[in-house]
C-alpha cells in the first residue's frame, strides 16, 4: 500500500510540473524596471539568559521590505531588510 502512495504521489507531482512548464511556455515573463515587495505577518524568537525568567518563546509582528531595480532579463539587484518587533 506504501508503494501505492508513493507512486500516486510522484506521477501528481510530474503532473504538476509540466502544467507549469506548459504554462510557461505560452506566456514568458518579461523583467524590466522597478520591483517592490512587502510583507507582514506573526514573527517569533527564543532567547535565553542569566538573568533572565524563564525564557522561552515571544512572539510578535514580524515584517519584511524588499525593493530593486531589473538590470538585465537575467539579473536583479536589490535590497531586502527583515524586522520584528515584541513590546512589553
Amino acid at each position: 500500500m506504501r508503494g501505492r502512495s508513493i507512486a500516486v504521489r510522484s506521477l501528481w507531482a510530474l503532473s504538476c510540473l509540466a502544467a507549469a512548464s506548459v504554462a510557461s511556455a505560452a506566456d514568458p515573463q518579461e523583467r524590466s524596471g522597478f520591483w517592490i515587495g512587502l510583507g507582514v505577518g506573526p514573527g517569533w524568537a527564543e532567547a535565553t539568559c542569566d538573568l533572565c525568567d524563564g525564557g522561552g518563546r515571544e512572539t510578535g509582528l514580524a515584517g519584511n521590505v524588499r525593493l530593486g531595480g531589473t538590470l538585465n532579463e537575467r539579473l536583479l539587484f536589490g535590497a531586502d531588510i527583515n524586522g520584528w518587533s515584541k513590546e512589553e
